[in-house]
């Protein structure tokens, strides 16, 4: 069965885009077979991290969901050199052309391209799991991001510890229970050293009613390794990277096998 999980952001440049790509390369390299579909339209970061070339790309997720391409046009395997074989990654990219994401907006699209032939699409791409990053905040594009946590078995709500990223969790998490999204998991990133984990992990568990996945430090390597690739494969053994092996750990799980 397909497991889908939601990567979401209150804000821009919180960082669910570079959580997005290395869970899926971890997940490659543990030989599952990775969807990753970028919602985010406005950013079209992932391209950066899984070095797909733009003259590489043709038909994007925006003709996707224009139903100016069919979905296997607008998937690229994107898979590294991973350890292990039979692990593969498809990225289904965003147009980095302004009028595309125009396009969208003033037109829409068939609401079945998410809820019913993206499936269809993953089933021929025999995928083992479906990874969305989403567009930070509920604006705009709010629909697409709605009906990404519509897909979600596991959503994950990625926050820094600012008090504009604290009401926005609280939205996007009163929108995720609305639309009943079976598992919800918080994700505290670039934490800093000041902040005491045990307080964090119980205040932020205690004001949002749902578990704490993980707290991933500030990192300075992260911080000067910016889009040039996947951290955690040029930086198996760092610390951050061994959190993120724990949580896609986690995030691999059923539903409901987690509290929420």
């Amino acid at each position: 069965m397909l497991e889908c999980v939601v990567f979401h952001a209150a804000r821009e440049g919180t960082g669910s885009s570079l959580l997005t790509a290395n869970t899926a390369a971890i997940l490659a390299a543990r030989g599952r077979r990775v969807g990753v579909v970028e919602a985010n339209l406005h950013d079209g970061g992932l391209t950066l991290l899984f070095g797909l070339a733009e003259q590489r790309i043709g038909a994007t997720f925006n003709d996707y969901l224009l139903e100016r391409a069919n979905g296997s046009a607008a998937f690229y395997d994107v898979t590294p050199a991973l350890p292990q074989a039979g692990g593969r990654i498809w990225l289904s990219p965003a147009s980095s052309r302004p009028r595309d994401l125009a396009t969208l907006l003033q037109t829409g699209f068939r609401i079945e391209r998410i809820t019913d032939d993206l499936f269809t699409l993953a089933a021929t791409l025999q995928l083992d799991m479906l990874l969305v990053d989403t567009h930070a905040g509920l604006q705009e594009v709010s629909l697409l991001t709605e009906l990404s946590f519509a897909l979600a078995q596991t959503l994950v709500l990625v926050l820094r510890l600012d008090q504009a990223d604290y009401q926005g969790t609280g939205v996007a998490l009163d929108v995720a229970r609305t639309l009943k999204v079976p598992q919800i998991v918080l994700l505290a990133n670039q934490v800093a050293a000041a902040f005491d984990p045990v307080n964090v992990k119980q205040e932020l568990e205690a004001t949002y009613g749902a578990k704490l996945a993980a707290m991933l430090p500030y990192s300075t390597d992260i911080a000067a390794h910016g889009s040039a690739g996947l951290f955690v494969l040029r930086y198996p053994k760092h610390p951050v990277t061994l959190l993120l092996n724990d949580l896609t750990s986690t995030l691999s799980q059923r539903p409901n096998s987690l509290a929420t």
